[in-house]
């Protein structure tokens, strides 16, 4: 799943906000905003991220991960 690729690359830090919208990662990856934003939906379900306006935070960059 690209999308979990892309934050990966992104992030500086798990603990810094990658400041990103959900159509800045649609445009990326050629889909569609409201896909990405289920994708985004399910990964803070799971605890490996958390969203905010305009901001992505990785919670568990290792579970992350080990879905690329």
């Amino acid at each position: 799943m690209p999308a979990d690729d892309l934050l990966l690359r992104t992030a500086t830090s798990s603990s810094t906000p990658i400041k990103i919208t959900h159509q800045v990662v649609a445009s990326e990856l050629g889909t569609s905003r409201e896909m990405v934003g289920r994708i985004l939906e399910d990964f803070a379900d799971a605890g490996m991220i958390e969203t905010g306006r305009g901001s992505v935070t990785l919670r568990n960059p290792a579970r992350l991960r080990a879905i690329v």
